[in-house]
């Protein structure tokens, strides 16, 4: 599946093996980037590279968990997309506040 894979890790080599993973289908990013096209709203999210490699620092992570709790804000309708969007962010908040209680980093990682 493509999209983009985010780890927690201090190191490029450690985010190989690590099982802590969020996937960020590539279906979703672009609805959700097409969504929110005029706005500014979700910019780290969506300015990770979905084909290469992003560092997250500790204040980014937590920018990022902070993006995620507003897109379950924003995001509520019952429709199917809405549902893997939410299903996304709440797994994306819960491995941020995992990352910065381990104090530790994020890389997002593109296909």
């Amino acid at each position: 599946m493509c999209g983009i894979e985010f780890v927690i890790t201090n190191t490029f080599k450690e985010a190989a093996k690590t099982e802590e993973k969020v996937m960020f289908d590539e279906h979703l990013y672009f609805y959700l980037s097409n969504a929110e096209k005029y706005t500014d709203t979700f910019s780290l999210l969506l300015n990770s590279d979905l084909y290469g490699e992003t560092f997250l620092g500790f204040s980014e992570v937590t920018k990022l968990r902070e993006e995620c709790e507003g897109i379950l804000k924003k995001y509520r309708g019952i429709d199917h997309r809405a549902s893997e969007i939410r299903h996304f962010a709440q797994s994306l908040i819960i491995l941020c506040k995992e990352a910065i209680k381990r104090k530790k980093n994020v890389f997002a990682l593109g296909d």
